[in-house]
């Protein structure tokens, strides 16, 4: 390839749509050059062909929130009403980033969707991300409202006392924002989102994009509603067996599980049981996989380390019960980690704690 090949090549990657006579324009040549140019990249397989979308890896578009957490927690019995002296610790979070981590650190090409504010906490959000190899040109810097944060104080036993969240800058994830991501969605192997997001978004996203492999975290039981009347429209939904409750819209037992995941309209799910394991559900069978023999530090994670799981497994086209079983040792993993994403996360390690474990 060329200099000024590759010199086109990157202008379409950032604009898939731009024009012939643009592409003219900014390297100041002929259009004509430019049709030559563009030919050779398509006669190379480095672009697919009309509209310009750039051959690549199979990558993952994840849509959902950015925060930075900060813990606090007093070193001794705590003096409400007072200054306590203590640690307070800040980490990059949000489930839709976390998500995006743990698959880029198990090796999966993935593009985030999302916004941030234009402040110090954004910065450290996106430089994170990008040293994490996460495209983040789908991230909105605004420059008006602040990058979500969660600020949460502890006791000295550990237990949470009070937490306060600001986190208006989800609701800047427009539909038209969206929008301007179609080429990037549309050409994905996999889409993932969490319920974190506006419900007319979450509509807009299931009803276009239903063709494609949606994979839904719900978050939590006061989130988890957005989609109950869209479940036909998710390929794979993890939701704990509150929010199945919900979802159902009565209180489920044990004995009624596997009913209720066959009629559920998804075409896969994982339900987790906490410390007994989860049961899941394909097209085909019903699959209980108990949780490993784990010393737990911290539990903050486990479920988006098993989302990135769920979904690293089907980019590698692993069969339901594998998938399950990697997407628990993720989880596993994770819980046995001081950290919300384990730094320490490759594909190498789950396979090993498999053979080990599982």
């Amino acid at each position: 390839m060329t200099d000024r090949e590759q010199e086109i090549l990157e202008i379409i990657k950032e604009n898939p749509m731009i024009s012939q006579e643009s592409l003219a324009q900014i390297l100041s040549i002929q259009r004509s050059s430019v049709a030559v140019h563009i030919s050779n990249l398509i006669k190379k397989g480095k672009i697919k062909g009309k509209g310009y979308i750039v051959s690549e890896e199979p990558y993952v578009v994840v849509v959902g929130g950015c925060n930075m957490d900060i813990s606090g927690r007093p070193t001794h019995k705590m003096i409400l009403h007072d200054s306590n002296i203590g640690q307070v610790q800040t980490s990059t979070g949000g489930v839709g980033r976390n998500i995006a981590e743990n698959l880029s650190r198990l090796g999966v090409s993935v593009k985030m969707i999302s916004a941030v504010g234009n402040d110090e906490f954004g910065s450290v959000i996106l430089s994170e991300l990008n040293t994490l190899k996460v495209d983040t040109n789908g991230i909105m810097v605004h420059q008006s409202q602040p990058t979500s944060t969660y600020l949460a104080v502890s006791d000295e036993t550990g237990d949470m006392h009070v937490a306060i969240s600001q986190m208006n800058i989800v609701d800047e994830i427009s539909v038209a924002y969206i929008n301007e991501f179609h080429h990037v969605i549309e050409n994905a192997g996999c889409l993932v989102m969490d319920t974190n997001l506006k419900e007319d978004v979450l509509q807009f996203i299931l009803n276009k994009y239903a063709h494609k492999k949606i994979f839904v975290d719900t978050v939590s039981t006061a989130k988890a509603i957005k989609v109950k009347g869209l479940l036909d429209k998710i390929y794979f939904l993890k939701p704990n067996l509150l929010e199945a409750e919900l979802l159902s819209g009565y209180p489920l037992e044990q004995s009624d599980l596997s009913l209720f995941l066959k009629t559920l309209p998804v075409k896969k799910v994982a339900i987790s049981l906490g410390e007994q394991g989860v049961l899941g559900r394909d097209e085909v069978e019903i699959v209980k996989i108990a949780t490993p023999k784990t010393k737990i530090v911290n539990t903050t994670g486990a479920g988006d380390a098993f989302m990135a799981g769920m979904v690293f497994s089907e980019i590698k086209q692993l069969p339901f019960q594998e998938a399950l079983r990697f997407a628990m040792s993720c989880a596993t993993h994770n819980i046995e980690q001081t950290e919300t994403v384990s730094k320490s996360l490759n594909e190498s390690i789950i396979m090993n704690l498999i053979k080990e474990r599982m």
